[in-house]
């Protein structure tokens, strides 16, 4: 009988550890950046749009007669967009980043409002040079996205 009465906190505890939790429904993602729409302005036009910039590299005239691009960077949240331009002011190259440890790939094109089969623009995943490393660190799946009009 005392046998019996020890089981059943024993069988008590097993139960209530097998009851179910809701679990949270993660948050829908909100684009970001509109990278396609970005993609068919020049430097001057984003900059109107998206306001002053994180940070901001102009190339000097020696750097400029090499065709090295300049560069506005956005944050946004934990998400980064780098936006490269030719002397022109047209759109070269983007890549969108996010720092959200675990980040997916899908989540990424989600927070650029990006279409992977959309044809006006090309993406490309960039991995880590060191995956497991970055996993360690928190970062994101990928280091991010290259985009190209």
């Amino acid at each position: 009988m005392r046998s019996l009465l020890l089981l059943i906190p024993l069988a008590w505890l097993t139960i209530a550890g097998c009851e179910p939790t809701p679990k949270e429904l993660p948050a829908a993602l909100q684009a970001q950046f509109d990278v396609p729409a970005l993609l068919s302005m020049n430097g001057s036009q984003i900059r109107e749009t998206l306001g002053e910039p994180t940070s901001e590299f102009q190339p000097t005239t020696e750097q400029r007669e090499l065709d090295i691009p300049a560069t506005l960077e956005y944050t946004r949240g934990t998400t980064t967009l780098a936006i490269d331009y030719g002397n022109d002011g047209v759109v070269s190259e983007m890549f969108l980043s996010d720092k959200t440890a675990g980040r997916t790939v899908d989540q990424l094109f989600e927070l650029g409002n990006l279409n992977q089969s959309n044809t006006d623009y090309t993406t490309k995943v960039q991995p880590w040079l060191n995956p497991s490393l970055a996993r360690s660190n928190g970062e994101a799946e990928v280091a991010g996205i290259r985009i190209t009009p």
